[in-house]
């Protein structure tokens, strides 16, 4: 009974050995770090806007508290999109778009690399209610 027992053990344990993960030898790409300092309306700080909404040719990369810095794994010219998010009702746990300000839009080159670091502070414009 303990012999059979061993038997399956070491049967399983080699089927583990020989048909698991397998070894990757791919170069995993360096994201470059995109940093939002602070949103500017004109050359005013504007202390009410708390997050950007970020997006890289049109797909939504996240919602980022400001200051923001966050990776990116596109290369070549990308269009940055940038919204100002604020507070919805001063509840932090709801945030939502500014709605009267613009995105801020920039086509801008990405290139992957590991020591690359993109800066910016996007002014955005008053939209006319």
């Amino acid at each position: 009974m303990v012999l059979n027992f061993i038997k399956v053990c070491c049967i399983c344990f080699a089927a583990c050995l020989f048909f698991g993960c397998e070894l990757s030898n791919s170069v995993e790409e360096t994201p470059v770090l995109v940093e939002i300092e602070r949103i500017e309306v004109g050359n005013n700080f504007t202390h009410q806007i708390s997050d950007a909404w970020v997006y890289i040719d049109n797909e939504f990369l996240g919602i980022h508290p400001l200051p923001a810095t966050f990776p990116v794994l596109k290369s070549g010219v990308n269009t940055l999109i940038i919204e100002a998010g604020i507070k919805k009702n001063g509840i932090s746990s709801s945030r939502e778009k500014y709605p009267y300000y613009s995105a801020f839009t920039v086509d801008t080159l990405l290139e992957l690399s590991s020591k690359a670091l993109a800066r910016g502070k996007p002014r955005d414009k008053l939209i006319p209610v």
